[in-house]
């Protein structure tokens, strides 16, 4: 029976026996070999014996254990994370259905601030209207004062051509009365 140790990268040194695989993992991510102290080592010379394959089976046995106990923590930790996963992509949904009403949102403002702005041209333009027609409304005011003032003047000029007739023809009548009165009688 010849043994082997090999690293996870396929290398092995030459042993009879049985194929011994051990690999810790370091931070930079690569597989190394790794001898764990706390067992015998194989004899080297020779047939290992029953108790040597049995102690070396215990400790892989303890390893293998060990190493279930890592492989269930990390399926807790997956667990665990594929929860979280859930929770948020729980959140995230919510956070978009509150993105996508706040959109929603923002763009009814947009139409009630287009239908104010609709609303307040029309305003302007009820206000221009009306200013047009005010200052039409004043020009025909002006032009009938005018009108008011030219009749007023001629109406004056009028009166005053009456007063003098009026004042000639109360002249011609004290005249004719003086000259009736002093008429000898008939």
């Amino acid at each position: 029976m010849s043994m082997s140790i090999s690293t996870s990268s396929g290398h092995r040194s030459g042993h009879d026996g049985m194929s011994i695989v051990s690999t810790s993992e370091h931070h930079s991510g690569h597989d190394e070999m790794s001898i764990s102290s706390d067992h015998p080592p194989l004899p080297t010379s020779g047939e290992p014996t029953l108790r040597d394959l049995d102690t070396r089976i215990s400790h892989l046995d303890t390893r293998i254990s060990h190493l279930d106990s890592k492989v269930n923590g990390l399926d807790t930790g997956l667990t665990r994370l594929q929860n979280i996963m859930r929770q948020r992509d729980g959140e995230q949904r919510e956070f978009e259905a509150w993105v996508r009403q706040r959109d929603d949102e923002h763009r009814e403002f947009e139409t009630w601030v287009r239908r104010r702005d609709d609303e307040h041209r029309e305003f302007e333009t009820e206000v221009r209207r009306r200013d047009d027609e005010h200052r039409e409304f004043e020009t025909e005011v002006r032009r009938r004062d005018d009108e008011h003032r030219e009749f007023e003047t001629e109406v004056r000029g009028e009166l005053t051509g009456l007063r003098g007739e009026i004042t000639g023809l109360s002249d011609r009548l004290d005249r004719i009365l003086n000259l009736l009165e002093q008429r000898p009688p008939i």
